[in-house]
């Protein structure tokens, strides 16, 4: 190959030659040819040099392949399991779960959806949400003269409120009672009115519902509809509030009483404020 390559490059009559390489220039042709010459002759010293690492396999032969030592290892698996069974002594994945779904107020159609999914994993969760939440299956009543009141509970919401919070940081604790009524169609005379709660002091709480009123027009009698909030109030006002958990018992004041016009003059059974000789007071 290198004497046509000296024919190329080292003949007098090349110069004078016309071009003749298909719309090749002759300068490319030329580069072309060096980079050929280049990779021919490196290729050929590469081929003649022994590599080091064949010398050296030669000079020093690799020793014989040699089986590591195995000592015998002692396991601590038990120690982490039984370590881990102790800590999990005395709690209940049901329970855990049931924590977290009323913290979180997790939707019954949630839940529903989280139970079938543990269900083939875990054999002892519930089928129905109501049940690992124990929601009660049925509600104790007062039967009115139209309609039917269920009373909740007025101790019970200041104790949820009192769950987001350290008892010692609420030494008193002041309520708001508000009262309305309001229909429910308007196709129909059925009309709903509920008795809420709120903790205003010392800080703002969310409203609860103490207790509820279902039927046709006002509750009658006013005194049935109010006795077992007032009973209740009264015994919280005066002897306070015991929370179980730390014992302490923490003192309730009513702030106020909120009501629209319609509503203070029934509860107060005073005349009403567009009525001849209204009573605002």
């Amino acid at each position: 190959p290198s004497y046509h390559l000296c024919i190329v490059f080292c003949c007098p009559w090349k110069e004078t030659m016309k071009r003749k390489y298909y719309g090749i220039k002759r300068s490319t042709v030329r580069m072309r040819v060096l980079r050929a010459m280049q990779a021919y002759y490196a290729a050929t010293k590469v081929a003649d040099c022994p590599s080091p690492s064949s010398s050296s396999s030669n000079l020093n032969p690799s020793p014989e392949p040699q089986m590591p030592e195995i000592f015998p290892e002692v396991s601590n698996e038990s120690i982490g399991v039984t370590e881990q069974t102790s800590k999990l002594q005395g709690k209940s994945f049901v329970a855990d779960l049931q924590d977290v779904c009323l913290k979180t107020n997790m939707p019954l159609a949630t839940v529903k959806a989280l139970l079938d999914m543990l269900r083939p994993y875990h054999p002892e969760v519930p089928k129905d949400p109501r049940t690992l939440l124990r929601t009660p299956r049925t509600c104790i009543n007062k039967d009115l003269k139209n309609g039917s009141y269920v009373h909740l509970g007025l101790g019970r919401g200041l104790l949820d409120e009192l769950n987001h919070r350290r008892a010692t940081e609420i030494p008193e604790m002041g309520i708001q009672l508000h009262i309305d009524g309001m229909k429910l169609f308007k196709g129909s005379g059925q009309c709903l009115w509920p008795i809420l709660a709120r903790v205003n002091y010392p800080v703002v709480g969310r409203p609860f519902v103490v207790g509820v009123f279902s039927g046709f027009g006002k509750p009658e009698p006013v005194d049935d509809f109010l006795s077992d909030c007032i009973a209740e109030l009264k015994e919280i006002l005066g002897g306070g509030l015991l929370v179980q958990q730390s014992g302490e018992v923490i003192k309730v004041k009513l702030s106020n009483v909120i009501c629209d016009s319609p509503a203070r003059s029934y509860v107060r059974q005073v005349k009403a404020h567009n009525g001849h000789y209204g009573c605002d007071r």
